[in-house]
């Protein structure tokens, strides 16, 4: 049977979740405020709905909270609350399909990590997939306009890829937790992690944010980072890493979509060729253009990545195993606790 004929609701479950991240930068946009703010309200809602949905579901019940679990959570939370500053701060400085275009060269990261961290063996196939989207990143970098004086796009590509920095050593330390917490709780703790973080540095005064950015901040919160996750976490136990592997371009075609759509970003010939070669290397480093056929997975535990790398949660179980999480943690010791993972 074809791997997408496994569970279609799983796949209409993660279409739903990267078509709604492909919306972020709108709601970031049109809320108005900084960074740090929108960071800080879209931890407050998220929190707030998974909160709710984790007490509903009776995951806090014998939930195990070490100080190692709680060390590896938080210090996780921290680098995802950075994460998510450096992507909307990319996003302003730029645009939207520029920043999730530089964004998604983070799985490449873990490769990376693998190779002189991990010291793990990488095929030279692997390594031309590599190169090739590397070329594509340049590509869709466009750095004619860099060297022509655009020190903006320069700033906003350097925060799009310190973003993806920080999201993978996030997914490192998610993948240590192996199966303590559920993967909700996980997220629930990066909520709470950006609240404590970013109050005391912010003007908290309400009355400064008007009736509609309200909305558009609830949903960066409830809408992004709550179904998103729950909608993701639903679907990609059930997914094969191929099919998952082409369901990541889901997101940021979204995003290149939406940014025409909304506020006329389109791209030129350079960056589309340049996309394309991103997405190229993306799916030949996570074995979708491999000729072998794949057995139907087994079926596998709900352990997957908050993020919202955004939208790194496909990512992160396309990226063949590796390292820890969407590292894809040791290759020849796969064990039943080391499983795939999942935003600015």
């Amino acid at each position: 049977m074809a791997e997408i004929g496994i569970n279609r609701v799983a796949v209409c479950k993660a279409l739903a979740a990267q078509g709604l991240l492909g919306t972020l930068g709108i709601f970031l946009l049109e809320a108005d405020i900084s960074s740090q703010q929108a960071v800080f309200w879209r931890c407050v809602f998220g929190a707030a709905f998974l909160t709710a949905y984790c007490s509903v579901a009776g995951y806090f019940r014998g939930a195990v909270w070490t100080r190692k679990v709680l060390a590896l959570a938080i210090g996780g939370g921290v680098c995802m609350v950075l994460n998510w500053v450096l992507f909307f701060e990319a996003i302003r400085l730029t645009w939207i399909g520029f920043a999730t275009i530089t964004y998604h060269i983070q799985p490449f990261w873990i490769v990376l990590v693998g190779i002189f961290v991990m010291k793990e063996a990488v095929s030279a196939a692997k390594l031309g997939w590599i190169a090739l989207a590397f070329v594509g990143f340049l590509l869709a970098l466009d750095v004619r306009q860099i060297f022509n004086g655009e020190g903006d796009l320069l700033l906003g590509a350097g925060f799009a890829v310190l973003a993806s920095l920080f999201y993978t050593v996030t997914i490192f330390a998610t993948r240590s937790l192996g199966s303590t917490l559920k993967p909700h709780l996980v997220a629930w703790v990066h909520t709470m992690t950006g609240i404590v973080i970013l109050a005391p540095l912010l003007p908290l005064s309400v009355s400064t944010i008007a009736m509609p950015q309200w909305g558009w901040l609830a949903g960066l919160g409830i809408i992004h980072t709550g179904m998103v996750y729950i909608l993701l976490y639903g679907a990609l136990p059930k997914l094969g890493s191929a099919l998952i592997a082409v369901l990541i371009f889901v997101y940021p075609a979204t995003a290149l979509l939406v940014d025409l759509a909304v506020y006329g970003h389109g791209l030129d010939s350079f960056q589309c060729l340049g996309l394309l070669l991103i997405g190229c290397g993306t799916l030949g480093v996570g074995g979708a253009l491999s000729h072998r056929k794949s057995a139907t997975p087994p079926p596998q535990s709900d352990r997957s990545l908050p993020g919202t790398g955004d939208g790194c949660a496909l990512r992160q179980r396309a990226v063949p195993e590796a390292s820890p999480d969407p590292i894809r943690c040791a290759p020849a010791q796969r064990s039943h606790r080391h499983r795939h993972a999942t935003p600015p």
